[in-house]
């Protein structure tokens, strides 16, 4: 039978489960009966077992310093606190400092965090907290090495960081020298620039009057232009008047010839007039003296007309000689007159001449004053080229060294931010230091003043499906076996 059920229960890789409950059924009232002594004994355990009080207290696990990678190093892993408090790894030491101290500690992190609760069930609620509190003061001793070293290793982080703070201050106030000293040198180079601004100013008030020197000198050889173009226009009309004047002279001068000539010829005519009359007078006064006869009476009457007639033209010809003579001595009065003028127009134009030569002498003058000031200029411009230069430079020294001081003052934060953040590494390992313990106590322990009694229900439940599961593997396993043993027969 056994083995014809055990070879009907596994046809090939599937279970047949009527036959498996057929099995389970025929075998009822054993498993009934293993149920009922289990349960029995379970009951038993339950109800003798006393109530419990359940102390707990939270503990944080502190940081106690971090890797290159800014993860938080802790005293321990959690797992393996958990691992030193459930394996009673800490029992002898406490049994032996405290004797009746319970022992059955239970480790449970809380949420995935660096909490930690531990929890004890003990009969007595004082004990149970006693003997939480002993637990953590033990755990605090077990780990007192590791908190030494890292207690050491800030040390001497904190006196790293002090040297770098010395350091840093020291650095800075170099650094607060150079930049006193930049910030002087920028003013000197300020007052140096002031001063050449003012020798610009300087240069540029005397280019100003050199200018209006300038225009002047221009004035005033404009003037002196204007004044040798005047007296050569009147050397001009001198000139003018001296050719005319020499024009009068010479026709004058001819006039006077003319009438020289005419008085000459003239005074000759008059001459043999006179000496006509004289031979016609002394004829008439022979014939006279003789008795003229008719014909000589008729030739005495023709000799003493003709002698009227030649002192009447004696007359008129003493009177052309005077006339010639009043008119050739105005001419020559008016000739001498004339040549005076004349003179006097050769000693103005001689005069004009020099009046010219010492105009262009000045304007000579005034054209070497010209060219001095235009030199002067030039050397002012010179000198104004050199000082803008030298400010350019100065500006560039300038520019340089507030380029250098930004950039000390940059370095001078630096180090303010890396002594702030020096200090502020400072505090905190001096808090840590404060601080320092493997664990930090969230939640004192305590126990509620009412105990708890065990779940008896729940666990008579568990221990019933317990001992059918266990009751129905036996019989399937004891078919199982008597099978093969019967086939192996």
């Amino acid at each position: 039978m056994g083995f014809q059920q055990a070879k009907s229960l596994f046809n090939g890789d599937e279970i047949d489960l009527t036959m498996l409950f057929q099995i389970l059924w025929q075998k009822k009232i054993w498993i009934a009966a293993a149920c009922a002594i289990i349960t029995s004994l379970a009951a038993f355990k339950v109800y003798i077992n006393p109530p419990f009080f359940k102390t707990s207290a939270i503990i944080k696990l502190t940081e106690l310093s971090k890797n290159k990678g800014g993860t938080p190093q802790f005293v321990d892993s959690i797992e393996n606190i958990k691992a030193i408090i459930g394996s009673g790894a800490l029992n002898n030491t406490m049994n032996n400092q405290y004797p009746d101290m319970s022992l059955g500690f239970n480790a449970i992190q809380v949420k995935d965090s660096s909490l930690l609760k531990i929890t004890l069930d003990t009969p007595s609620r004082q004990v149970g907290i006693r003997s939480v509190e002993k637990l953590i003061e033990a755990l605090d001793m077990h780990y007192a090495g590791k908190v030494n070293n890292a207690r050491l290793t800030l040390e001497q982080k904190k006196t790293q960081l002090e040297n770098d703070i010395t350091d840093s201050q020291t650095d800075k106030s170099i650094l607060l020298d150079k930049q006193q000293f930049l910030e002087n040198d920028i003013k000197n180079i300020q007052a140096h620039k002031k001063l050449l601004n003012n020798e610009i100013k300087k240069m540029d008030i005397t280019k100003s009057r050199v200018d209006a020197k300038k225009e002047k000198i221009q004035t005033e050889i404009k003037k002196v232009d204007n004044s040798i173009k005047l007296v050569q226009i009147a050397k001009q009309e001198i000139h003018s008047q001296e050719d005319r004047q020499r024009i009068d002279i010479s026709f004058a001068e001819k006039t006077s010839s003319i009438n020289d000539q005419a008085l000459l010829r003239l005074r000759k005519e008059t001459r043999e007039v006179e000496q006509n009359t004289k031979s016609m007078s002394s004829n008439n006064k022979k014939v006279l003296k003789a008795k003229p006869t008719q014909s000589e009476a008729i030739a005495l009457l023709m000799y003493s007309n003709s002698i009227q007639q030649n002192l009447s033209l004696l007359d008129t010809m003493n009177t052309r000689i005077e006339k010639l003579l009043t008119e050739s001595a105005r001419e020559k009065s008016q000739i001498s007159k004339l040549k005076l003028d004349n003179k006097s127009l050769l000693q103005n134009l001689a005069k004009k001449d020099i009046e010219i030569s010492n105009i262009q002498a000045n304007r000579k003058i005034l054209e070497i004053d010209l060219a001095n000031n235009e030199l002067d200029r030039y050397e002012l411009s010179l000198k104004t080229a050199d000082l803008q230069q030298s400010l350019e430079k100065l500006d560039i020294k300038i520019a340089n060294k507030k380029l250098a001081e930004h950039q000390l003052t940059i370095e001078a934060r630096k180090f303010d931010t890396l002594a702030s953040n020096t200090s502020a590494q400072l505090k905190q390992i001096e808090s840590e230091l404060k601080q320092l313990k493997p664990f930090e106590v969230i939640s004192e322990a305590s126990a509620p003043i009412t105990p708890t009694y065990p779940p008896r229900l729940k666990m008579l439940f568990i221990a019933f499906i317990g001992s059918l599961i266990l009751s129905a593997m036996v019989v399937l396993l004891q078919t199982v076996l008597m099978g093969y043993h019967k086939k192996s027969a």
